[in-house]
């Protein structure tokens, strides 16, 4: 890997994680709102950064898988989002004692570390990670050709 390209994927790496915290700061914002809080309380972790940079980058990779997009979404990219979840949420509980989120024990929240009733809302959000990459990969083109690099 070149310079050129550790430059590209630092970039995609740093927007994901962004975008990430966007999403999840409008997602608890707007489940404020709806459980009656008129201050509309977001929230988010700063482990949550790395994780969203990380997701953004093998769903790129994942892009080149050969089936139609509509199946990809809940085939590929839904099961990569609660995978990606548990595993992260498992590891900071070995690595600093505790999983910043909680879902609680229960039927649809295996071991406390995702949700499965989120799947409508990790499915909405999968339709929009393929177009999502193609607007952000014209993007840092752009910006690249822009600053010489």
């Amino acid at each position: 890997m070149n310079w050129y390209d550790l430059l590209v994927v630092s970039q995609k790496f740093l927007v994901f994680g962004c975008i990430g915290w966007l999403v999840e700061v409008i997602f608890t914002g707007v489940a404020s709102i709806l459980h009656g809080d008129k201050k509309a309380v977001c929230q988010t972790y700063l482990w949550m950064a790395p994780l969203y940079g990380l997701i953004g980058l093998i769903l790129e990779v994942m892009r080149a898988v050969p089936i139609p997009f509509w199946l990809k979404a809940p085939l590929l990219y839904v099961p990569l989002f609660y995978l990606a979840e548990f595993g992260y949420g498992w590891l900071l509980e070995h690595l600093i004692g505790v999983c910043p989120w909680n879902y609680g024990r229960g039927r649809w929240t295996p071991a406390g570390l995702i949700n499965l009733k989120y799947a409508p809302f990790w499915l909405a959000l999968a339709l929009f990670a393929d177009p999502l990459a193609r607007i952000l990969q014209v993007c840092v083109e752009a910006a690249n050709k822009a600053f010489g690099a």
